[in-house]
């Protein structure tokens, strides 16, 4: 499930008049506390996760008018940009998605292959590597690379093929 950030500013804590007290100094042998897992603080402004409270009002895909600066911050990673509006607080947010990982996808060929009923060692190694009995043809059908490992491609069968 996607998680929805919402942006709001840092909430400011009241000054004392007289005299105004200095931020606390964390120790040097302990990190800083951690802000709940729904909430982060970045800069002077705070990360809050709230998805029913704002309504999508635009999708903008890269490049269309009001993507200008995100596309300058982000460029290619950009996916697209929505504005968000927040009608108990009276405010609008402006969000983006971006591409944070791409890798290509791997295809295994498939092939379909017969494993005697009486050798459950082969089946269950062919099982362990991503076989999944076909009860239609009556065969397992597996990576050609799995198939290869444990010795069945010679018991290869096309499909539709009933032993």
């Amino acid at each position: 499930m996607a998680r929805t950030y919402v942006y709001r500013p840092a909430a400011q804590a009241p000054e004392d008049a007289n005299r105004p007290s200095p931020p606390p100094s964390p120790s040097p042998s302990s990190p800083p506390p951690a802000p709940p897992h729904h909430a982060a603080t970045r800069g002077a402004v705070t990360v809050m996760c709230h998805p029913d409270a704002t309504v999508v009002t635009k999708r903008l895909k890269p490049g269309r008018p009001g993507t200008k600066g995100a596309l300058q911050q982000h460029g290619g990673a950009l996916v697209c940009v929505r504005y968000r509006d927040d009608r108990e607080r009276g405010q609008r947010y402006t969000t983006v998605e971006l591409v944070v990982d791409q890798r290509p996808i791997r295809h295994q060929p498939m092939v379909r292959v017969h494993i005697a009923f009486d050798d459950a060692a082969t089946r269950r190694a062919a099982q362990s590597r991503g076989a999944e009995w076909d009860p239609k043809d009556k065969t397992w059908r597996m990576p050609r690379a799995a198939a290869i490992e444990i010795g069945l491609l010679r018991n290869r069968r096309p499909p539709g093929r009933r032993t």
